[in-house]
């Protein structure tokens, strides 16, 4: 069960990378940091899709489920305050074949968005 857990978590960093700077750590979750809500940036200067600006955490979350069909959770969801584009993701009950899928969708809904 490990290993099969590892090569999903390990896939799932590969098909991340440049987005997500952790190596999974955990037995079944990933922590990716999407770089549009950095701490530093002004609401200005959000990156977009759609004409819509994706400013906070939560904007990233709603896009994601939206626009790929991946669900993220935000480290607010545990407590964080800041808007630092931290989540976690999770593969426990999820296939290599699902993961793959999810990363090709991730792929072409980055593609569209800007800055």
């Amino acid at each position: 069960m490990h290993r099969r857990l590892r090569e999903r978590l390990d896939l799932l960093h590969r098909g991340l990378i440049g987005v997500a700077p952790a190596r999974p750590a955990g037995r079944a979750r990933c922590r990716p940091k999407a770089r549009s809500t950095s701490p530093r940036a002004s609401t200005s200067s959000g990156r977009t899709l759609d004409g819509a600006t994706l400013r906070t955490n939560d904007d990233i979350r709603k896009l994601l489920l939206q626009q790929a069909g991946i669900a993220v959770v935000p480290f607010q969801a545990f407590g964080l305050d800041r808007e630092d584009g931290w989540f976690r993701l999770s593969v426990g009950a999820v296939s290599v074949a699902a993961i793959e899928a999810g990363l090709a969708r991730l792929t072409s809904v980055l593609e569209r968005v800007s800055r």
